[in-house]
């Protein structure tokens, strides 16, 4: 009887570490799926950090490229007015001299 409740204390023990072990494993799992987690969360705000920065300089120099068009259009349309007037002054000199 005495063995009996030895043999009854061993298997108690040793289930009972048993399920401490389960329970650390169980633990370490979960601490090391969450750290992977912020890792992988990391990687993807590092990653879309970079594209979309990209992305607003591609936009950012596709204005500045509109802009200076439309500035030089400008321009141009400054000048083209300019020819434009004198051209209508010349013709206009030309038509006073033949009446």
């Amino acid at each position: 009887m005495g063995l009996d409740l030895l043999e009854v204390s061993k298997e108690r023990k040793l289930e009972q570490d048993m399920a401490d072990a389960r329970r650390q494993i169980t633990s370490q799992f979960q601490k090391l799926a969450k750290d992977l987690e912020h890792q992988v969360e990391i990687q993807f705000y590092e990653f879309d950090k970079q594209v979309y920065g990209e992305i607003e300089q591609m936009i950012a120099d596709a204005r500045k490229q509109n802009e200076n068009a439309i500035a030089s259009s400008n321009i141009w349309m400054k000048k083209l007015l300019e020819i434009r007037a004198a051209f209508n002054e010349t013709l206009a000199k030309i038509s006073s001299f033949s009446l």
